[in-house]
């Protein structure tokens, strides 16, 4: 067994004292730039590591904190919608009450009912949902799925051309998307022959070191943690886990978690990092680069689900914890929305408030074609104003009196 083996049998995970010890020793102005460059990497990718993992952190806190209070909340007032879209078709389809509404209350309930219950159907296709939609909309719910598939297929041949739609499979805008793109990236691979340009060769030339510094440095430590050398049960365990960083690392690319194992493992000298060479540097810094790309990345899309969840701009999540503060302000709204629905069913419930809530309802699809700057209810206005006194006659000639 090697005189260095024994640093295999610390407890895992890495200490922080290795962790912090990749970095080149010595003050800025008597390293070169490259060891500069990756002590700052090193650096930064320690400071993003800890970043992503608190992001990660408040982002499962909020996720129990919404499973526990937001979700029951949400299936309720799903379920309150659905009780008002049944409400509202039974209003507009049966008979007696049907010939208590006007026209253009009818129309507005009609609007009201098919926006409310689109994205419903979209999450949870229930045939019964259907065939309500199916019943108020001019368009059935398979129609308007194929008007969409075709205004986006045409979309995507005005930017792309007709040609590139040929198989593609799926409705969904972002799947047909997916699949364009990988058209485009096998065409320009199809189409890249020849001499390669001068910035497209020296990315690859980039991408190749980074690679390069990252498999060099994992084949050292599994030659070294192999579990299969190890005769003592126990060796071989815990060459077992360290090997299962090491895989771990190398798939995502992680160089710096494998320099931290071959610390730990003493196929580096801290002391004498400044002794490797300038062009090993180089590629180590290439592959620090990436690392830090990736982990930017994964940073903004830990972000992304934190606003999805809070349904707010990712903008407003800030470092400080402004979470909990817009969790408690969505929930607040959502209890509002679901007041609002329970009230709107039992007034359109009760003859005597029925005209006072159809009204609140077309006031409330106003707000939304302003709020989105649309247009879509001129036809309602079209038909004048929501009551029933008589419109003035238009000015004729006055018949003359018989004497």
């Amino acid at each position: 067994m090697s005189q260095h083996s024994g640093s295999l049998f610390n407890d895992l995970p890495l200490p922080e004292e290795v962790k912090g010890l990749v970095k080149i020793p010595g003050s800025s102005n008597r390293l070169d730039p490259a060891q500069r460059t990756f002590n700052r990497l090193t650096d930064q990718v320690r400071r993003l590591r800890d970043e992503v993992a608190q992001w990660q952190k408040r982002l499962d806190d909020l996720r129990q904190r919404g499973r526990a209070k937001l979700l029951p909340l949400l299936d309720a007032m799903q379920q309150a919608q659905i009780e008002l879209i049944k409400q509202i078709d039974t209003l507009l389809t049966q008979p007696s009450q049907k010939k208590l509404l006007t026209r253009k209350r009818r129309d507005a309930l009609g609007q009201y009912l098919l926006w409310l219950l689109e994205p419903i159907i979209r999450e949870t296709p229930d045939p019964e949902l259907i065939a309500i939609y199916d019943r108020h909309s001019v368009l059935t719910h398979a129609e308007n799925a194929e008007f969409e598939r075709e205004l986006a297929r045409g979309l995507l041949g005005d930017l792309y051309g007709e040609e590139i739609l040929d198989g593609l499979e799926g409705d969904d805008l972002e799947e047909m998307l997916e699949q364009i793109q990988a058209r485009l990236d096998e065409r320009e691979r199809t189409r890249a022959t020849g001499k390669p340009t001068r910035k497209a060769q020296r990315l690859a030339e980039i991408r190749q070191a980074a690679e390069q510094a990252v498999r060099e440095t994992y084949r050292k430590l599994a030659s070294h943690l192999h579990p299969d050398r190890e005769t003592d049960p126990a060796a071989r365990q815990r060459k077992t886990e360290l090997m299962q960083r090491a895989n771990k690392a190398y798939e995502e690319n992680d160089l710096l978690t494998l320099l931290a194992l071959q610390l730990e493992c003493e196929q580096l000298d801290a002391d004498r990092m400044a002794e490797i060479p300038a062009e090993r540097i180089e590629r180590f810094n290439h592959a620090l680069r990436e690392q830090v790309r990736a982990l930017e990345m994964e940073k903004r899309e830990v972000i992304q689900h934190l606003a999805s969840l809070l349904d707010v701009d990712p903008r407003k999540i800030t470092a400080t914890n402004t979470e909990n503060r817009l969790f408690d302000q969505r929930l607040q709204t959502v209890c509002h929305q679901l007041e609002v629905l329970r009230a709107r069913s039992e007034d359109l419930a009760d003859p005597a408030r029925r005209r006072e809530a159809i009204d609140a309802i077309v006031d409330e699809l106003y707000s939304f074609e302003e709020s989105m700057g649309i247009d879509e209810l001129a036809w309602i206005r079209e038909k004048g104003p929501l009551n029933d006194a008589p419109q003035p006659r238009r000015p004729g000639r006055r018949r003359k009196k018989r004497r």
